[in-house]
Formats: C-alpha cells, structure tokens, sequence
C-alpha cells in the first residue's frame, strides 16, 4: 500500500518540510492547459489514497490543478522553495485501461501495485503473472496519468491517459537496488549511476510514514534506457534516472554527480529535470517534466554534476544537454 498514501502525504510533506527547514514558501506556476467539465465518482472515497492495492473503487485526492509544462524549474542559486505548479483542470473518464508492465530486462512484472490516477481520483491495480493489467475507470478524472513504480523496488513513471479506452501498450521500469546508501547532513550517498552529497547542515526530510525502516529511507538509484522509456519526446530527455526514497527534501539542495554515461564532452552544459508523479505538483506539474538544477560534464569527462542549485528533491530524474 506504499503508493495509496504517497500523493497526498508528499505534497503536504514537501511544503512543510522546505518551509520549515528554509523559511521559504513554494512559489507559484501557472501552467495554464486545457479545461473540460467533469465530476468524480459518487462511490468513491475520501480517504486522501492515490495508488497501488485495495479495491477497485476510486480514491479523493487533493491538489492543484496543472496542466503542467516541461519548461519550469524551481531553484534559485540556493532556494529550497519548489516551484508551486497550478492550472486549469481537464477531466477525462478513462474508462478500461489496459497495460503491461516489463522491467528493463524485458521480464513481466508480476504483483505490481499500479492506478490510473487523477489530481482528484485514483483507480488501483495489480499486475497479473504477464505484467499485463486492466482497469475500470467509470469517474471523471482530472489529467489521468497511468502510474507505476514505487520509488523503493521500482522507479515511478507515469504515462498520461488521453481518453476513454486507452490501451497503454508495454510500459517499462527498472528496479531500484535492493540496499542503498545512508544518507546524512555532511556526508555522501551513493547509489547506481549517482551520488549526492550534502551540506553540513543539510536538513533531509524523508516521507517516514511510506519509508519508515532505515533500509527505507537509503538513497536508491538506477537509470532506465531511453528507448524503453515512455516519455514525452518534446523535452529532449536523453538519460532517465529513478531515485528514491520519493519526495525526499533535502536543505541546502544536495549537489548530484551522474556518470557521463553517454560520453558527453568535456564542459557540456546539462539540465536536470524531474517527472511529476506527485499530485501536489510542487516542483513539477503532474505528468509533466520540469527543469529542478543544472550541471555540467567534469573537465575529465568521467561525471555530470551540478551547480549551486543542486538537486532539493527525490524524484525521478531527466538529463538533457543544454
């Protein structure tokens, strides 16, 4: 059940979190899209839950409108703020939603919690032995997005949902090593392709009612091939990397060195970008890409890492050259 919680908690976690830790409160997008009438589902309930197990009965999830773009970063030089995203709401009934989930191997990924997930609702599910999935989504949902990975075994990804009927197709993910890296003011954490490394007083805010063991909450990371990732091909996302613990805040941004896997040159500007899962959409508008840092390749060419905006969250990250 790590995901029905995850939305609407993060987004309330983010806010306090940042503003606590840095006096700062998030700042305002408006990232204005498309607007269509639409209502919820009288049978679902409120109980704040946004994915993965339980029955099939829509959950209330609170939060901000967003059409969202893929063009907007939070951060400031040193700012812990995160971009605050709004917009116009568009509701769609999804209806039957089919897809299949592959790790990055190919293999299926069985027992998988997944949702179609609106601002307002969620509809969870679980994988069959294929991978394969579907959902009945009779509500209408504000800019449904189909959602998988939980940030702990898996990256999360999401795969906007256009209209009724929608077969998703075969969605990839790649899973998260089994033990991470501790992470502590002062110290480094490193884990598959990246490493942070935090301030001496750096406050790191982790989402303990999902993580809640010390295996939980160590810093987790792998990247997925692009040509596997269903992304939105307009933005220019040359490398996905999943992280975890999810909606990890971290004050003074922890600064991210990537290996230059690609073989970028020397000097290479590189921006960073997160994918906005959290329906709260602080730091990035749902289902949308949006520049958080960036960085450059080391003048031996061997890593990427960031300036002094650094990276002030956990989510699943995006590089691009400049």
């Amino acid at each position: 059940m790590r995901l029905a919680t995850r939305p609407l908690v993060l987004a309330s976690l983010l806010s306090l979190a940042l503003g606590a830790a840095c006096g700062t409160n998030p700042s305002s997008h408006d990232d204005a899209g498309d607007n269509d009438a639409g209502n919820g589902d009288a049978g679902s309930s409120s109980d704040g839950g946004n994915d993965a197990g339980g029955d099939g009965g829509g959950s209330s999830g609170a939060g901000n409108g967003d059409g969202g773009s893929g063009d907007a970063g939070a951060g400031d030089g040193g700012s812990c703020a995160l971009t605050s995203y709004t917009g116009t709401p568009d509701f769609i009934t999804p209806g039957a939603v089919t897809a299949t989930l592959l790790d990055a191997s190919g293999a299926p990924i069985a027992g998988a919690n997944v949702s179609v997930t609106g601002i307002n609702l969620s509809y969870p599910g679980t994988t069959a032995s294929d991978g394969s999935v579907t959902l009945d989504v009779p509500a209408g949902l504000d800019r449904p997005a189909f959602r998988f990975g939980d940030g702990l075994s898996y990256a999360e990804l999401l795969v906007p949902i256009p209209g009724a009927n929608t077969a998703v197709g075969t969605v990839h993910t790649v899973a998260l090593p089994a033990t991470g890296a501790a992470m502590s003011a002062g110290g480094s954490a490193s884990s598959g392709p990246a490493t942070l490394t935090f301030a001496a007083n750096a406050d790191i805010e982790i989402d303990t009612l999902d993580d809640s063991t010390a295996s939980q909450q160590q810093f987790r990371a792998a990247e997925l091939p692009v040509a596997l990732a269903d992304i939105d091909s307009s933005v220019g996302i040359e490398r996905v990397i999943g992280l975890g613990p999810l909606g990890t805040t971290v004050c003074p941004p922890a600064t991210l060195s990537v290996s230059n896997a690609l073989n970028w040159a020397a000097g290479t500007q590189v921006d960073v970008y997160i994918l906005g899962t959290d329906v709260g959409q602080l730091g990035a508008g749902y289902g949308k890409w949006a520049q958080i840092s960036s960085g450059q390749v080391s003048a031996d060419g061997t890593v990427i890492e960031t300036g002094s905006a650094g990276l002030p969250v956990l989510m699943t990250l995006g590089l691009k050259r400049h």
